[in-house]
């Protein structure tokens, strides 16, 4: 984290600040983010992070006014909400500091490029900070299945694997009715009288079937 923030400082025209506070800590009402890092947010080009460790939905992003005076909010929104999914990629809470801060970091050498050199000396009006933060919250716990839940899935199981088993059963028994309908057709070809003579009466015939 230091040498990547190293590397910003000495490359970015935009500054990027990031201040690290506890899971459960946020921001007393009426702190002046304005007089952190010495005053510098309001004398240059710059970006503040107030980043909650290992909750990446509560950060909030603080641009100075010459950079708020020339872009939308939407880009800003938009900018935070693509850290924050970039953060939650993971959940090792330093990896999430990491990812959050990387990303935000090349964001804006983006925006930096697209205002040119001069941001900083152009006039502006409005408060000296704008605040941006993520649309998104917590991501929510899923609700708790109740009872009543589990009987109605399960009753509707049962009932679709009787049906299953009754539907098979009359398949196999149709086909066992037909089986015992069927008649076999057998040739019924001349008997050949096995004796002659005048006093035969032609009989004495026999016939095999194989």
């Amino acid at each position: 984290m230091m040498r990547l923030l190293g590397f910003h400082a000495q490359d970015a025209r935009i500054k990027l600040h990031v201040v690290i506070t506890g899971r459960d800590q946020k921001l007393p009402e009426g702190a002046e983010v304005d007089k952190f890092a010495s005053g510098s947010l309001l004398n240059s080009d710059a970006c503040l992070v107030i980043y909650p460790l290992g909750e990446p939905w509560r950060t909030r992003l603080f641009v100075s006014r010459s950079i708020h005076n020339q872009i939308s909010s939407e880009f800003l929104t938009e900018t935070i909400q693509a850290c924050l999914q970039e953060a939650l990629q993971t959940s090792d809470e330093h990896d999430q500091l990491r990812r959050y801060t990387i990303h935000l970091s090349t964001r804006l050498f983006w925006l930096q490029k697209a205002l040119g050199t001069e941001a900083a000396d152009k006039p502006g009006t409005g408060p000296a900070l704008a605040e941006f933060s993520p649309q998104s919250k917590e991501p929510a716990a899923p609700a708790p299945v109740s009872i009543a839940t589990v009987m109605l899935w399960l009753s509707a199981g049962l009932l679709l694997l009787g049906l299953g088993i009754f539907t098979k059963r009359q398949i196999l028994h149709r086909l066992h009715l037909k089986r015992q309908r069927r008649v076999w057709m057998l040739a019924e070809p001349e008997t050949v009288p096995r004796l002659g003579g005048a006093f035969t009466g032609g009989g004495g015939g026999m016939i095999r079937y194989s």
